[in-house]
């Protein structure tokens, strides 16, 4: 439920795009019915493991996730470190990583149709690729090692100076 599936695979029923989804749960056969229903073409690929599914993330230009609701968002983060486009719905937590048209693309979750937003995203390449590099940049000055290490380093020097 909380993935909200359903509204992926509504939003790209008869289009020419595919949607790929990592994972398995209770709600599969739902979701495979569902993409039939709505004429999605739709490729069910289970679990995989994570090492793999980092490699992934590089064949891919988008990152496209309805979620509900997120607490700390890592696949958003590991599809930005990589390179993808992200495009997420605009709720708490998301929007306090992702600028929309910035480092990402925020949606309305009750308004937004994201078959046009991807044709549109799409049909501007050189915007594609300033979002998608000042994504990988964002990851790698707010979340990589060294930006961990640093941090910590710096908490350690504040407290020993109070």
């Amino acid at each position: 439920e909380q993935k909200n599936y359903n509204q992926l695979i509504q939003a790209f029923g008869n289009t020419v795009f595919t949607l790929d989804i990592v994972g398995d749960g209770t709600k599969k056969n739902e979701l495979k019915t569902l993409a039939e229903k709505e004429n999605t073409k739709c490729n069910f690929l289970g679990n995989i493991e994570h090492n793999k599914l980092l490699e992934m993330y590089k064949d891919y230009k988008i990152f496209i996730t309805t979620t509900l609701y997120e607490g700390n968002p890592k696949t958003i983060l590991e599809a930005m470190a990589n390179g993808c486009l992200v495009i997420a719905p605009n709720i708490k937590n998301i929007s306090e990583i992702i600028e929309n048209n910035i480092n990402g693309i925020l949606f309305d979750p009750n308004n937004e149709n994201l078959h046009t937003l991807l044709k549109s995203t799409l049909n501007n390449p050189k915007k594609l690729i300033e979002i998608s590099n000042n994504s990988v940049a964002y990851i790698k000055q707010y979340f990589s090692f060294e930006s961990a290490i640093n941090n910590e380093e710096s908490d350690y020097i504040k407290s020993i100076s109070t």
